[in-house]
């Protein structure tokens, strides 16, 4: 399991290195002090080291948080050049607070479905959810985040801003979670 995760931090980092110029914003600033600034991120960030170099540079970073005293562990910087380790705790705390919430109501809509479609077993209702189920369960995850996040996250949201229901839109909305 050690090289596992040494080859999936190395595939990891290397897509991170290439996926962008950690000196755009510098490079398009032209006020004064840019030289300075360029010359300060890239010796902070070792941009000026190859990418096997750096990824060998943040595992020496990693090993200073594995090892007993670690009080110089920061996970590197980031481009603002923060240590990487402070901010974990406000991702962590975010990320969590997400997964359970996320956790409980799957499991609060899994029971009272469950209890349903038992009462109703083998009726149009029952095939409709367990349809459902297993294509939502067959679905890769990546390709149904990306159409919440269009649809949901960014369509919703644009459409309650100026939101626009005719009478029959509403009725046939009214009907249908009545029918649900």
């Amino acid at each position: 399991s050690f090289f596992i995760v040494l080859a999936s931090t190395a595939l990891m980092y290397v897509l991170v290195a290439l996926s962008g110029n950690p000196l755009k914003d510098l490079l398009e600033y032209n006020g004064p002090g840019r030289e300075a600034r360029i010359a300060a991120r890239t010796a902070a960030l070792n941009l000026d080291v190859p990418i096997p170099g750096r990824y060998v540079l943040w595992l020496q970073e990693i090993g200073k948080c594995i090892a007993p005293g670690g009080d110089e562990c920061t996970l590197g910087l980031d481009r603002k050049l923060r240590p990487v380790l402070p901010q974990l705790d406000v991702a962590l705390g975010s990320t969590m607070r997400l997964v359970i919430a996320a956790t409980v109501l799957a499991l609060l809509l899994g029971v009272v479905t469950g209890v349903v479609t038992a009462l109703r077993q083998y009726s149009t209702f029952d095939y409709s959810v367990t349809f459902i189920a297993f294509l939502c369960f067959s679905l890769p995850v990546f390709w149904v985040s990306t159409l919440l996040k269009q649809y949901i996250a960014i369509d919703l949201n644009t459409w309650l801003q100026d939101p626009q229901l005719t009478y029959a839109s509403i009725s046939l909305i009214g009907l249908a979670a009545g029918v649900i």
